[in-house]
């Protein structure tokens, strides 16, 4: 939403340090997150390709950076399936150095801006708030068989047409570049109100794909 150890404990778990756990889970997302985002400030800056395009080529970076990061970090997924908690702590960090890195990018280059607010996309909270919730227990179910590390790339790229205008349904990465971006159809408390709608989904996601992933045994 890929162990050295993973949070969820296998050979290599970073150990206790709750900041070193956190920087773990965040660092994949934060660095996938403003690559994607420089990709769609250049090309909307220097090149204006069709949406389709900007989305298709940011979704592939996003994917990519995640991967290589993940697997060197020994994140198994974007979160932690043992430890709300350090969800939350993950999700903060994530949303403050994206924000951080988007609104230094948007003073080089640009905010994205025109391809975030392209009318031509369709914006529905529900959209958001659904989609974490299904990219969250299919990656929860995929983490489960040891597969997450191919199927969260896969979950992304096949909704590579909209999911960079939800930041990719993370909810920490929708409310950095959508606070950024400053859409004129969606309000700031929007933006936040979504963004955490999409948090509390993710975790509900999880929750669901755990039971989904409990092995069935016969009485």
């Amino acid at each position: 939403m890929n162990p050295i150890q993973s949070p969820s404990g296998g050979p290599g778990a970073a150990g206790p340090n709750p900041i070193a756990r956190t920087w773990r889970q965040a660092a994949p997302l934060i660095a996938a997150a403003l690559a994607a985002q420089a990709v769609i400030v250049m090309l909307v800056k220097l090149v204006v390709p069709a949406p389709l395009l900007t989305a298709m080529l940011a979704t592939f970076v996003f994917a990519g950076v995640w991967l290589g990061l993940s697997r060197d970090l020994g994140a198994e997924a974007p979160w932690n399936r043992s430890a709300p908690g350090l969800n939350l702590y993950a999700a903060g960090l994530t949303a403050l150095a994206v924000f951080v890195g988007a609104r230094l990018l948007a003073g080089i280059v640009g905010d994205g801006h025109a391809f975030y607010c392209e009318p031509a996309v369709p914006w529905r909270i529900e959209i958001a708030i659904l989609g974490s919730f299904a990219v969250a227990v299919l990656t929860r179910i995929a983490e489960a068989r040891g597969r997450v590390r191919l199927v969260y790339p896969l979950i992304l790229v096949a909704f590579l047409w909209i999911a960079p205008f939800y930041g990719f349904f993370a909810g920490s990465v929708f409310l950095a570049v959508g606070a950024v971006a400053g859409c004129q159809d969606r309000s700031l408390l929007s933006v936040l109100l979504t963004g955490f709608g999409m948090i509390a989904g993710q975790q509900l996601g999880i929750m669901l794909g755990a039971w989904l992933s409990i092995p069935w045994r016969s009485q």
